[in-house]
């Protein structure tokens, strides 16, 4: 039995297509309606489409405006292709399926790519294995996240179930500035990849519509005939990949066999691959586009956010070269030993810039070692207390943890001296900064809590993201998202709890000495 098209149109409105069974398929204003119509001329349920017998018919369900077929109002209609049948503003034909296939000569077969989409229903009720291959195609071309990856996933499935010989798939030359891609396929070992003609590439290019040819060497669109005969090709089907109307490149297969090897459903089955595989490529293109932009985003925020720290660098060392050179003129050892100490100074703050950029832009491997946590946190107070002192701010320490763990030492100091100088930075007129080592559960944790002005509500989300700073030009922002970066390398994480007016505790979390080495393998491999 012949498989029959619905197409629903309305101006101004997207083009709504379907197929036709012996079940009737009904039009109306009515949500549970098979094709919703809103327009207040539109009954309910104000017509259906059925097959009988071969044919096509619509019949009214005592519609209040009627069903007209080629302007004229009927209760019950056979159809033909050209019919017009109107429902409210809507415009609606009914069409054999095969006559979607245009026979251009006696050797040649169009499909135009706005025909494509109803072919999909048709195809995949009439073959369950279509089903199944572009199934199996679309959940392999969601896992693909390079655009060659992905042009190699489409040929070899495709390969694998059309009668081809060799085949190949071309993006075109410009995707958003992207250099074009092809990859090509033999079925057997030692066959050349065939012959891209120019002429049948723009072809399908320009019309967006799919070709088979089962003559390749009388096709006038193939400009290469020598190759054509020295590669003994008899048949070959060239479609399109689309998206959104827009072209990416072109889909090719082709054999030398006899008789004819590819049929009406290869064209159909290839045409469908050509719109799924064109969705796949644009999803790609749009995502590197993305990531792109981030990249520049990242990159002039990262500018941004470090440019006054830099400068501020830059005016020391120029300031301590400028004292240097006037100390030296007036013999003055003095001020020369402080020109001295300014630039060791600034090359510090510049050097340990550029580690936490560093730390932030990518992994780094970790050294462990078996490390007393205690002890690591009273070398980090021990250099604090100087300037805790001058601050006015009581340090207290509550260790209750004596076993060592496995971790990198010089990283876990830089970060327990981070959280101890925003913790000071926090108190201006001074507190009582607590420090806890303990064992809780499956964890070994360490708590620096202070009495400090805390951190407001609306700022908590995005604490601890790069460059985000709550010192007011006087931090890059990078400190805390160093500490994030360690922790997770460690297999542990950093928590963040405040409250306006009364401190903020942050508490590293590390994995027990028995899990810890497996957690840390998974974040540094």
């Amino acid at each position: 039995m012949a498989t029959f098209r619905i197409k629903i149109q309305r101006p101004g409105f997207p083009v709504v297509l379907g197929t036709l069974s012996e079940t009737p398929r009904i039009v109306g204003r009515s949500p549970e309606v098979d094709f919703v119509l809103k327009e207040d001329s539109v009954s309910r349920r104000h017509a259906q489409f059925y097959l009988m017998g071969g044919h096509a018919y619509v019949e009214d369900l005592d519609s209040s405006n009627g069903v007209h077929v080629n302007g004229l109002r009927v209760r019950k209609q056979q159809l033909v292709p050209s019919d017009r049948v109107t429902v409210g503003p809507y415009t609606i034909h009914v069409e054999p399926v095969s006559i979607l296939l245009k026979t251009v000569a006696a050797h040649r077969m169009e499909l135009h790519y706005n025909d494509v989409g109803a072919l999909h229903e048709h195809i995949v009720d009439k073959d369950h294995s279509a089903l199944s291959f572009l199934y199996r195609l679309s959940q392999r071309l969601a896992t693909q996240r390079t655009l060659p990856q992905l042009l190699e996933t489409v040929l070899d499935e495709l390969m694998d179930v059309l009668p081809a010989d060799r085949g190949f798939v071309k993006t075109c030359e410009a995707l958003d500035s992207c250099t074009a891609q092809c990859v090509s396929r033999s079925r057997h070992a030692g066959q050349v990849p065939p012959p891209v003609s120019q002429t049948l590439v723009d072809h399908v290019l320009c019309t967006r519509g799919s070709v088979m040819t089962s003559d390749a060497g009388d096709d006038l669109r193939f400009d290469n005939s020598d190759s054509i005969a020295a590669h003994q090709i008899k048949a070959a089907i060239c479609v399109p990949l689309t998206s959104h109307d827009t072209v990416y490149g072109v889909l090719y297969a082709d054999a030398n066999a006899e008789p004819m090897p590819f049929t009406q459903t290869h064209l159909q089955l290839m045409s469908i691959v050509g719109q799924v595989a064109g969705a796949a490529v644009e999803n790609i293109l749009l995502t590197e586009k993305q990531i792109h932009q981030e990249r520049l985003a990242a990159i002039g925020q990262a500018v941004s956010a470090t440019s006054h720290d830099m400068r501020n660098i830059l005016m020391g060392i120029s300031g301590g070269a400028e004292l240097l050179e006037l100390a030296n003129q007036n013999q003055n050892w003095e001020r020369a030993a402080k020109a001295t100490r300014l630039i060791r100074n600034s090359l510090r703050r510049f050097e340990t810039l550029v580690e936490s950029l560093l730390t932030c832009a990518r992994k780094t491997d970790l050294t462990l070692e078996d490390v007393n946590l205690g002890s690591l946190v009273n070398e980090v107070v021990e250099s604090v207390e100087a300037e805790a002192e001058k601050r006015n701010v009581r340090i207290r320490i509550e260790n209750r943890m004596v076993e060592k763990i496995s971790l990198d030492a010089q990283q876990v100091h830089r970060v327990l001296l981070n959280l101890l100088s925003n913790a000071l930075d926090a108190m201006a007129s001074g507190g009582v900064l607590t420090i806890e080592v303990a064992v809780e559960e499956d964890s070994n944790v360490v708590r620096v809590r202070d009495t400090g002005s805390g951190i407001r509500p609306e700022d908590m989300p995005r604490v601890g993201q790069a460059f985000f700073t709550t010192k007011k030009g006087q931090g890059t922002g990078l400190g805390l998202a160093v500490c994030h970066r360690v922790m997770e390398q460690h297999g542990g994480r950093l928590q963040l709890e405040s409250v306006p007016g009364e401190g903020t505790t942050a508490s590293l979390h590390f994995p027990d000495p028995g899990k810890a080495t497996a957690r840390i393998k998974r974040m540094t491999a």
